[in-house]
């Protein structure tokens, strides 16, 4: 009795830890998805026109147990520059609100996690 008992709790440790090991690796895909819209809000911290017409809008990434959304923040700021080719009547072109420093300190957060999550699934 106490044999079976053993070899039902060693069958369901190895199921719980099957189960561990997949949650962790699915976890990859959106860690992925979180570094492609940092990376696009850094390559356009300085786009001032897009096909939809005025600056970029910065994108936030939010990944839950159901998926992975994307959230884009109205935020911009004007400087003045009247030779700008985007710059409207009064001289002032408008920026995207990327703080590009955050957004790296993000990205190198992504990428340790990636990394961990990577090593945890290769053990």
């Amino acid at each position: 009795m106490i044999i079976l008992f053993i070899l039902l709790l060693l069958s369901v440790s190895k199921d719980y830890a099957l189960a561990t090991e997949t949650i962790n690796c699915s976890g990859l895909s959106q860690i992925v998805f979180q570094i492609q819209i940092v990376s696009e809000n850094i390559a356009n911290a300085n786009t001032t026109r897009t096909p939809q017409g005025g600056p970029y809008k910065p994108k936030t990434a939010y990944c839950n147990t159901f998926g992975c959304h994307i959230l884009e923040r109205e935020t911009s700021f004007q400087v003045h520059e009247p030779k700008h080719i985007d710059a409207n009547v009064d001289g002032f072109v408008s920026y995207p609100s990327i703080d590009t420093i955050e957004e790296m300190n993000q990205m190198i957060e992504l990428q340790r996690s990636y990394e961990q999550r990577v090593s945890e699934c290769s053990n």
